[in-house]
Parts: C-alpha cells; structure tokens; sequence
C-alpha cells in the first residue's frame, strides 16, 4: 500500500513538474514575442545619421586637412534627415567618438549653430548664426578644409545634392568673405536670395 501510494505521489510530481515546466516555456516564449516585437518597433522608430569628421587614427597630423571620415549615430526617426545630420555634426565628436579619434572644429559650444537649411534645385543652403568669434581658427588654411570638408561631406551623404551655399544670417558674402573664399560669378555663392525664406 506504502508503495502504491508512493508510486501516485511520484506521479503527481512528475504531472506538476510537467505543466510547471511547460507553463515556463509558454511564458518565456511569449516574453520572446514581446521583446521581438519591442525591437521591431524601436528599429522602426529610428534611424541611422551618417555624418564625418576628421580622424587622428586614420589621418594622424592631420596630413590631409580636408580628409574626413564617417560616424554614425542612431536617432528617432525624422523627416528632416538633413537638418538632424547637420544639428549632430555640430555637436561635435561624442566622447565614445573621441576614444576612436575622432576630431572637429565642432564641439558642444557649437551645437547649436544652425539656423536653418533648405535644398532646392540640387543645392543645399545653409542659414548659421553669427560663428566668427566663436570659431576663429576655421579660416586658417587647414581649419577652412576641415570646416568645409566636414558639412559637405555630410549634407552631400544624407541629401545626394551637387553643391552647398553657407551663410551667415542670411548673408553668404558675410561667410565667404570671412572664410577668405570670396564670392564667385560663376556659382553665384554670395547671392543673398535664396536665403530670404529661411
């Protein structure tokens, strides 16, 4: 009698262990699910921003002052692709970027330089504030390349236009003149309209 009892109870546990079991399995599948699908949302919900600057590792001495190179960083979908690259470049390098070499006239002083930006027939027009005291060194001869270098280099990537106007407060003679470019008839950089409605 012990041993049939015995038997029923070591039957009972092993019919509990089997639904307990299978009551885990069903859980953590469905937790899976949940996390699969809370990955899926947020991929959806983000994008990658590709944007360049120059590189100590890779171009040590800065031996080529217009060579940039990409970073990429992650970030909440948004329509203005082009205005959010240009906003991150101008941050400057994150610490996790610096670790990796990456270098920049930009930097958190910088961050919030851009006034606006609108592209029109392949060009793209960039509206910045008042910049000359808070970046003197971007006009020397390899400050100007890694200046240039840099927001060309990103707009062209995230946007596919042929050529970039900068201004600044709607007045690109102002940044030409100071960049020590000058103004040139041919690709009418210092012409002041298309900026009027930025």
């Amino acid at each position: 009698m012990k041993k049939r009892t015995l038997l029923i109870l070591l039957a009972i546990v092993i019919i509990v262990g089997i639904i307990t079991t299978a009551g885990i399995f069903t859980y953590q599948e469905k937790r899976y699910k949940k996390l699969l699908k809370f990955a899926d949302a947020h991929k959806a919900a983000s994008m990658n921003v590709r944007i360049y600057f120059d590189n100590t590792k890779n171009n040590p001495n800065a031996t080529d002052c217009g060579a940039v190179f990409a970073t990429e960083r992650n970030m909440p979908k948004n329509k203005n692709l082009t205005e959010i690259a240009l906003k991150e470049l101008f941050k400057g390098p994150l610490t996790g970027e610096k670790s990796l070499g990456y270098s920049s006239p930009f930097s958190s002083e910088t961050s919030n330089i851009l006034q606006g930006i609108k592209i029109e027939n392949k060009t793209a027009y960039i509206n910045l504030i008042d910049i000359r005291k808070l970046m003197p060194n971007v006009t020397t001869s390899c400050g100007s390349a890694q200046f240039m270098s840099e927001i060309e280099k990103t707009v062209k990537y995230n946007t596919g236009v042929e050529n970039i106007v900068i201004a600044i407060d709607k007045n690109p003679k102002t940044f030409y003149e100071w960049m020590q470019i000058g103004c040139d008839k041919k690709t009418k950089n210092c012409d002041a309209k298309p900026f009027e409605t930025l």
